[in-house]
């Protein structure tokens, strides 16, 4: 990869305010359609983040609040509270790779090669439901067994 201070051939204002609002979209929308270049930057910065919040301190809270947008979702929740609260959670037994990148066709009048960014599918958190159909089953076999031994004790007679 590239120097980043030499990608897009732009100030350092500009370059770092597209990086905070494109992570933030991201965490936002969960997917974003961008150029690749800007992708592969996206992802260094979207994956540290989600590796800190991971690790809920107070610092690494204060750190991703100082690099995020304050961009509200539909839901009204703020980006840190979807990172802290829902993103990082779903990853805890993943250790990075939390985005992937799929290459798309080139832009029509410029050629740039585009791209979609996506955060990869966590592990779901186990519900009540979850665990209520597993103790159904376990309910389900002993009965089963029982009648079996039943009609089997009426067959020996």
């Amino acid at each position: 990869m590239a120097n980043p201070k030499q990608i897009y051939s732009r100030d350092t204002k500009w370059r770092k305010g597209v990086i905070r609002t494109l992570v933030s979209e991201l965490f936002i929308h969960g997917r974003l359609t961008t150029t690749l270049i800007r992708a592969k930057e996206l992802r260094r910065h979207a994956e540290k983040l989600i590796t800190k919040a991971k690790n809920p301190t107070l610092a690494n809270r204060r750190i991703a609040a100082s690099f995020l947008r304050t961009i509200k979702n539909t839901d009204g929740k703020d980006v840190l509270r979807v990172l802290f609260e829902e993103i990082a959670p779903s990853y805890l037994n993943r250790n990075g790779g939390y985005t992937r990148i799929y290459k798309l066709v080139s832009r029509d009048g410029d050629n740039a090669p585009m791209a979609i960014i996506e955060l990869v599918k966590g592990d779901k958190v186990k519900t009540n439901k979850a665990e209520k159909t597993s103790k159904d089953k376990d309910t389900k076999t002993t009965a089963s067994k029982a009648t079996k031994s039943k009609k089997d004790a009426k067959v020996t007679k």
